[in-house]
């Protein structure tokens, strides 16, 4: 099954409807979300803060890393 895709203004709409209050995004691929994940598991999971990790290459664009964050924050 694929993943449904969004254009970067639908993708940040859903961000907004979500009940997730901490979004983190990394540059780097399987690696980076486990890590960057358990920093974020330390910090909220005892706040109760309900957060998400994703990878710059699962933003809208099919392109990933670090220019692709960048277009994706501006």
């Amino acid at each position: 099954m694929n993943r449904q895709v969004h254009s970067f203004s639908g993708f940040i709409r859903s961000m907004q409807i979500s009940n997730t209050k901490l979004f983190a995004f990394t540059e780097g691929k399987i690696h980076d979300r486990y890590f960057y994940g358990k920093i974020c598991e330390a910090a909220c999971k005892p706040i109760s803060i309900n957060y998400s990790v994703y990878c710059a290459q699962e933003l809208p664009g099919d392109t990933g890393g670090k220019l692709q964050l960048i277009k994706f924050y501006k």
